[in-house]
């Protein structure tokens, strides 16, 4: 929720400077002012675009810092979850004295199953879930 509010923050401030730069520009343009005066709203227009720019170039980098944050934290969920999954493999190979056990959802480059064929008979799935589910908590209906 911080990182909302940060970015609501950051583009409050960029529309803000933005609508500055518009009335900057509006005003540089008015032929009531003296060339002298236009030449300072241009000069303040100037410095005000730059503002912009850096405004903008900030929101871009806090966008970018966040995805990689939240890209990263979902890489170690991913990586705890998949730890978890081999580690309850593992256990029921170890205790049923299989000698390897195949990912029959995985494709080979062309596209097709790795594993063409197999009894249902010897699909862990069920136990690994059983395993998995052990410590879950409880949903509630």
């Amino acid at each position: 929720e911080s990182n909302s509010k940060e970015e609501n923050r950051m583009l409050a401030e960029y529309h803000k400077l933005s609508d500055e730069l518009v009335k900057l520009r509006d005003e540089s343009e008015k032929p009531e002012y003296t060339a002298e005066v236009k030449e300072q709203k241009r000069k303040a227009m100037t410095d005000k675009l730059e503002e912009v720019r850096k405004s903008q170039q900030d929101i871009e980098e806090f966008h970018r810092t966040h995805l990689k944050a939240q890209e990263e934290q979902k890489a170690l969920r991913q990586g705890n979850l998949l730890k978890e999954i081999n580690d309850a493999i593992d256990k029921i190979a170890r205790d049923a004295s299989y000698l390897m056990v195949f990912d029959k959802s995985g494709l080979t480059a062309n596209g097709m199953p790795t594993i063409l064929f197999s009894q249902n008979s010897a699909d862990v799935t069920d136990d690994v879930l059983k395993v998995l589910n052990k410590n879950a908590p409880n949903a509630q209906p």
